[in-house]
């Protein structure tokens, strides 16, 4: 019987690897709703004068796709239940910005968007990402009256398929390491 404790640490290491590469988690913001699945539906409201940011890492070559609409049902305002459907002839203003312009647009400097719509109450948009990084999509919301947004977001990766991939066969791989390792004890 091998007790060798060197190789039972050998064996630890890429399943530790692996759990690591799983959990990788990212952080945002109070203003920023963290976007984590490839396609994944929101409902939201958007205080008076305010706006809310979806950040998406991608990659050049992905596209994002979606569609929203602004609703009202007349319960926005605690104990008042008339119905305020002129609320949807405002709109909101849709944007999709790379990091840079975000920081700009954050600081309300001109900025470049990559797709831009003003006071829209309903979009379906498409868009294909130009290069690498970080990139927002951006509910702005310059009325005095609250905003009901409900919608989709589809983040279609060129590379989303080969990273499972690659995480799968790593999974596999530490799995039946782990199974040989306690087999052979046996």
């Amino acid at each position: 019987m091998d007790s060798n404790p060197v190789k039972k640490k050998i064996y630890i290491i890429p399943l530790v690897l692996v759990f690591i590469l799983i959990t990788n988690v990212n952080a945002g913001s109070h203003i920023e709703i963290i976007y984590e699945h490839p396609a994944a539906t929101h409902s939201f409201l958007i205080e008076a004068v305010s706006w809310k940011s979806f950040p998406i890492n991608c990659l050049a070559g992905d596209t994002l796709s979606g569609e929203f609409t602004l609703t009202s049902n007349g319960n926005l305002f605690l104990g008042d239940q008339t119905k305020y459907d002129n609320w949807l002839l405002d709109g909101i203003d849709f944007l999709i910005v790379d990091a840079e312009n975000y920081e700009l647009w954050l600081d309300e400097i001109s900025t470049t968007s990559l797709f831009e719509k003003k006071g829209v109450v309903e979009l379906s948009w498409s868009i294909k990402i130009p290069s690498d990084g970080t990139w927002y999509i951006i509910y702005n919301n310059d009325s005095i009256f609250m905003k009901q947004v409900e919608g989709s977001i589809q983040h279609i990766s060129r590379s989303g398929s080969s990273f499972t991939f690659v995480v799968g066969l790593l999974g596999i791989a530490s799995l039946l390491t782990a199974i040989f390792m306690f087999r052979k004890k046996k």
